[in-house]
């Protein structure tokens, strides 16, 4: 039911059922994860409010008045035109009949308008991609001197306003290396350094670790410093780490392998000459 909602978009969430009920129908559970998620995802908000704003438009509460109602005063006013004004009586009722699904359509483009102008105004971010080839590794410097040192068949995506926001956001699919520094850009305002996998999402200020995502587990070995892990299927049980730690976690059984380890076993493929 929960998924990794870190990639989507306005329109998926709006496609999403979890989500949909949430909107409509929120409980004391539903409340708590994604009151929660929003506040661990805050550069997502201006997709979640464009999807609640859509779903809320749409929720219609208009009361028309009983067709027999309507038709008798109508009756009573037309019995006061003569007979050749009755083709004009046909097309009258005619038009009483569809008015409810001509105002359900107007309803539905104003929405479908509102629901454009939000997308253009929150449109997602334009990403930077790098990718490596197998048997590739590549050395990445980003705008605040964060050095990502990039396995074989992986790939490392970031806003290409990478310092714009609060926080420094990159996604990551393969293995990577990274070396952060606090700050950003040799700003004196500490901001901190999140990585996303699809399983979980690595914060740091400042450290030195390893994150491997491949499509059964993501693991993560700390080389220096500190960081914070967030497991996207258990949320209440964030995990702090520090050098020599490792942490592995697998979707599929959900189950969560912490241990204290040699973090150069894990990194010293970063070793080999890279391009």
């Amino acid at each position: 039911m929960k998924k990794d909602y870190v990639y989507f978009s306005a329109e998926d969430f709006i496609a999403d059922e979890y989500f949909q009920q949430w909107a409509r129908f929120p409980d004391k559970e539903s409340n708590a994860f994604w009151n929660q998620w929003r506040t661990r995802n805050p550069g997502k908000e201006p997709d979640v409010r464009a999807a609640l704003s859509f779903i809320n438009s749409l929720q219609f509460n208009t009361r028309f008045p009983p067709p027999s109602q309507a038709e008798l005063s109508l009756e009573r006013n037309l019995q006061k035109i003569s007979k050749t004004g009755e083709q004009n009586l046909q097309r009258r009722k005619d038009i009483f009949r569809t008015l409810p699904m001509r105002i359900f359509i107007a309803a539905g483009i104003v929405a479908l308008c509102a629901l454009a102008s939000w997308l253009y105004l929150t449109r997602s971010p334009v990403m930077d991609e790098v990718t490596t080839r197998n048997g590739e590794i590549r050395n990445i410097i980003l705008t605040d001197s964060t050095a990502v040192i990039l396995n074989g068949n992986a790939s490392l995506s970031y806003p290409s306003d990478f310092l714009a926001g609060d926080k420094r956001e990159v996604w990551i699919e393969g293995e990577g290396f990274f070396v952060v520094k606090e700050g950003a850009g040799g700003s004196p305002r500490k901001a901190k350094f999140v990585v996303h996998t699809k399983d979980l999402d690595v914060e740091t200020y400042g450290s030195t670790f390893n994150v491997k995502s491949i499509d059964s587990a993501s693991g993560v070995s700390v080389n220096s410093g500190k960081i914070k892990i967030y497991i996207n299927d258990l949320p209440e049980k964030a995990s702090e780490m520090n050098a020599g730690d490792f942490i592995q976690y697998s979707s599929a059984g959900k189950r969560v392998l912490r241990k204290k380890v040699d973090p150069d076993l894990y990194s010293g493929w970063k070793n080999v000459k890279a391009n």
